[in-house]
């Protein structure tokens, strides 16, 4: 079950960084924004809900150092939670 659990998050942390370009939602100019159906949660309460193998994905998914990141719960019958992350802004290079 955890291999399931792990790979699963792995996935999901796939498909957030992919889709992390979609669409953005409003949110104040200094919290950067999120993609549509993300809401912006606190890097801390992502990694609370984080397989321990994946805190240092999820820590470096917060590219602008902000302790921001855009999370969504997705649901899945065989994880619990399952989830989808990205930064909530990724800054220009």
């Amino acid at each position: 079950m955890r291999r399931r659990l792990s790979a699963g998050v792995l996935t999901l942390a796939a498909v957030a960084v992919i889709g992390g370009a979609g669409s953005a939602s409003a949110a104040s100019p200094d919290q950067g924004s999120c993609p549509g159906g993300y809401e912006l949660k606190s890097l801390r309460f992502v990694l609370s809900q984080a397989a321990p193998g994946f805190k240092d994905t999820i820590k470096a998914a917060d590219v602008n150092g902000d302790k921001l990141l855009c999370y969504k719960e997705v649901p899945a019958p065989l994880y619990d939670p399952t989830f989808s992350y990205t930064d909530n802004h990724i800054p220009n290079p």
